[in-house]
Parts: C-alpha cells; structure tokens; sequence
C-alpha cells in the first residue's frame, strides 16, 4: 500500500500517469478537470433543479418550494443561478472535477475550494464591493456572452412575493452564516471544501455521486487533506457512507410554516492514511 503524498498536485492525484484524462474501463468514466465552465454551470444548474420524479439540490429544494415552476423555467432559473457560486469559486484557489461519458456529456461534477480557514475568515477591507463587481461581472457574462435571460422569478412583480418568501427562509446574509459555519464547525487550517455537488438527472440512480465521491476521497487521501461540506438530511447517510462525520447541525426555520425547518448538517471527513505493513 502506497502512503499519502502531501507534495502530489491535484491533476497528478486525480490523473497519475495519464495526461488529461482519468478513464474506469469498468464503467467507461472519463475524469476531467478541464471542462468549460459554462458547460459546468449548465450540468450544475440542471442537477441542482431536479425533475419531477428527480429531486434537485436539497436546500433549493427546501427554499424555492412554495414557489411554481415550468420544468424548463425552474432549469432555466437554477442555471443562471449556478453561474454565480461556480464562476466565483473559479477564481479562488479551487478544482472542478466532472466524470463524462464517451459523447463528452457530463454526468456528475463537484466544485472544490481550497480552502484556509484563518485565510478566508479574516477582514479583509472592500469585501462586498468585490463581491458586487463580480456579481455584476456574472451577469454581464449570462446576458452578454451566452445569452441568458433574467429568470421571471427576479424580474416579475407577479413574483415578489415568492422571492421575498425565499429570502425569509434563507434569512440576510445567508452566505455570511455559511462561513461562519464553516469557521466554527469545520476543519482547522488549509482543507478541501467541497462546496458544490451534482449528478445530472438522467445519471441519478447509477451511482455516480458514490463514484464521484469514491474519487474525492481518494485524492484527498493521497494529498492529506481534510474536507468540509454542508449537506441536507436527505443526503446526510449517503455521506456518512463516504466517510464525512456530522460535527454539527444548523436549523433553519421557515417564517410562514413552524413546521417546514431545514436541517443542514456541517460534516468533515479526515484523509485515511495507508502505510505499508
């Protein structure tokens, strides 16, 4: 057995000898992480959405599900929604890994940050004007380039209402309580935080988020590095079974139903050491 290797890059534990691709003659994946990224958003948005005998993104689910959507309006909306996250993890220190069929189709992906807690929770000066350019970058991006529309849920008056809802539940400053989260509950110093995690709806059911995670794991092992990752309780045992423990849980309330709470469980997973005997 082979020990870890903290000096390895991401594309040596992902790729080892191989070039550019990552192949398992088993189940004919191929492992990428040079996809484009607006192929990455649209895979993203299509598995976080969900269909309607495929459940989406466990929290968007939860937090857009007063509101009514088409099937191509609720893929339309997380799409354009996905483009902010991921385009802002692409310009941090951070992987995106995606296993494709043999017609280059993705059928799962995770967006991966590199992650520092001192690093990331200190002040630093200007923060939300940086994050409001980017924001405003983004959308330039989805109007301009690839020529998105504004989703009907941010631009109608016929659903304020749905949006204020949505935001009541999420709470302000949802993502500031994320990094709070992280901050308290997850692992000390440089980690991996597996922030985004999909298969796309015709995969589900295939076993490609055990074999994505099978494969995280793997890599984090050989570079000896913790993860961190926020799951709903729908996912919570799946990831139990990849190795991640629930270090605490986080209650959201819905304003409008003392009944409908979301519980989302901070879990980490230390890297697994194989020495030879």
């Amino acid at each position: 057995m082979m020990a870890h290797n903290s000096t390895l890059t991401v594309h040596q534990a992902l790729y080892g000898n191989e070039e550019k691709s990552s192949s398992s003659p088993k189940n004919l994946s191929k492992w990428t992480l040079e996809a484009d990224s607006d192929k990455l958003r649209c895979a993203l948005g299509e598995a976080f959405a969900g269909t309607d005998t495929v459940g989406g993104e466990p929290i968007l689910d939860w937090g857009f599900g007063h509101c009514s959507f088409k099937p191509e309006e609720r893929v339309q909306l997380f799409q354009f929604m996905m483009a902010y996250p991921l385009y802002e993890d692409i310009q941090k220190p951070s992987f995106q890994i995606c296993s494709e069929n043999g017609n280059g189709d993705i059928k799962s992906l995770a967006s991966v940050v590199e992650y520092d807690n001192d690093r990331n929770n200190s002040k630093k000066p200007f923060k939300k004007i940086r994050e409001g350019w980017a924001n405003l970058v983004t959308t330039m991006r989805l109007l301009l380039v690839h020529k998105e529309k504004v989703p009907d849920l941010f631009k109608s008056p016929d659903r304020k209402a749905d949006l204020k809802r949505m935001e009541q539940k999420l709470g302000k400053n949802f993502q500031e309580k994320c990094d709070q989260w992280h901050f308290e509950h997850g692992p000390k110093g440089k980690h991996w935080f597996v922030h985004m995690v999909g298969v796309v709806p015709d995969h589900q059911g295939q076993g490609m988020g055990k074999e994505l995670m099978a494969k995280l794991n793997d890599m984090a092992d050989k570079m000896n590095q913790a993860m961190y990752l926020e799951a709903g309780e729908r996912n919570r045992r799946f990831y139990e079974k990849m190795g991640f423990v629930v270090q605490h849980t986080v209650t959201l309330e819905d304003p409008d139903d003392a009944e409908n709470s979301f519980l989302v469980h901070l879990m980490t997973r230390e890297p697994h050491h194989e020495t030879c005997s």
